[in-house]
């Protein structure tokens, strides 16, 4: 059997919406990987009409009495406020983020400019480096070692989460698109192979999420990759410690998507 020398990640399920602000996650675990899941908003409230005609008033009409009001002020805008200025490490997860999300281990975290020799994880040996398709130099990075030591992708590396910033929302797209694709071509793998299975895109407000659900080489769920989007920033979050929990993933996914706006 195969092992996979990037571990599987939480950066997790999305679902069908927001509740209070967070994610809420599908439940698609199981042994089984899931087919492409085209997920969309609920159709509005479509608006009714009386089917009665204008009522006539048997009173008779007086002549309008001018009234003063008020000026009324503009609702605020639901617009996300704009990205400007250099990343800053408050935009990546922080060990409290993780024991909040049931992550309950000691962890050493390290922050950092650039990718911190992350990659994205190819079938065929193709491993490819974040920054490949960045086309950004404005990286953040930030890694987890279980036990504090060690800098190679062995046992001990927990994970990573690599944020960029690019210049315009269409660079972005760019880069985000760029390492889907690269994730998408370990979906069809041979038996005791790990693979992935096919991507799961939902868009909340302005930011998209692609995740890919990640079994081992023995059929077994062993995690998650998600790619954020949300207009000049993206994100690649992969996790190895993983417990397979809904409520792990929506509160981690929650916390990302939150803080790349």
């Amino acid at each position: 059997m195969r092992t996979r020398s990037a571990a599987a990640a939480v950066g997790a399920a999305v679902a069908l919406g927001l509740v209070a602000g967070g994610i809420v996650l599908p439940h698609y675990f199981g042994p089984h990987p899931p087919g492409l899941t085209a997920i969309g908003g609920t159709p509005s409230a479509q608006a009714t009409t009386s089917s009665q005609g204008p009522q006539q008033s048997s009173a008779p009409s007086a002549s309008p009495t001018p009234v003063r009001t008020a000026a009324t002020t503009p609702p605020p805008s639901s617009s996300p406020a704009p990205q400007t200025g250099k990343l800053g490490t408050s935009l990546l997860l922080r060990n409290q983020d993780l024991f909040q999300a049931g992550f309950y281990s000691s962890y050493k975290r390290t922050t950092g400019t650039g990718e911190g020799g992350s990659i994205l994880a190819g079938c065929g040996g193709e491993d490819e480096s974040v920054s490949v398709h960045a086309r950004t130099a404005d990286l953040i990075y930030a890694r987890w070692l279980a036990d504090g030591n060690g800098h190679d992708r062995g046992s001990d590396l927990m994970g990573y989460e690599v944020i960029g910033q690019s210049t315009t929302s269409a660079q972005a797209t760019r880069a985000a698109d760029a390492a889907v694709r690269v994730l998408s071509g370990c979906v069809v793998e041979p038996a005791t192979h790990w693979y992935y299975t096919k991507p799961i895109t939902t868009t909340t407000g302005s930011t998209r999420l692609t995740v890919f659900i990640t079994h081992d080489g023995d059929g077994k769920q062993s995690g998650s990759i998600a790619v954020f989007l949300d207009r000049r920033r993206f994100g690649v979050l992969e996790l190895e410690t993983y417990d397979g929990t809904d409520q792990q993933l929506t509160k981690i996914s929650s916390t990302t998507a939150r803080r790349l706006r």
